[in-house]
């Protein structure tokens, strides 16, 4: 799970999240957990911006429910009733 902050602009993405397919007694957290890290991360560089590169497409209502917003063509895709690409989501911290 690389979180890393961005060259050009200032927000943390998380680019690779992947879960064991093994049970284990994280299963069914990792993507929470991968949020609260990333999130942490900004707030304590004073990033306000944290991004997911490439979400896995059926994870979009899941990242949707904890605040993460598509992209503007992604949300222009959806108003036509197509499914949206989801190259990348925001979520704009309040510190």
């Amino acid at each position: 799970m690389p979180v890393k902050r961005a060259r050009k602009r200032l927000c943390v993405t998380l680019r690779y999240l992947e879960d064991n397919p093994n049970k284990h007694p994280l299963s069914g957290y990792i993507l929470a957990i991968a949020l609260i890290i990333a999130e942490s991360f900004a707030l304590e560089y004073k990033i306000k911006q944290v991004c997911i590169s490439r979400p896995d497409k059926g994870l979009i209502a899941q990242y949707i429910a904890q605040g993460y917003k598509l992209n503007t063509a992604d949300k222009a895709r959806q108003k036509r009733n197509y499914k949206p690409r989801a190259k990348l989501m925001s979520k704009i911290l309040s510190t």
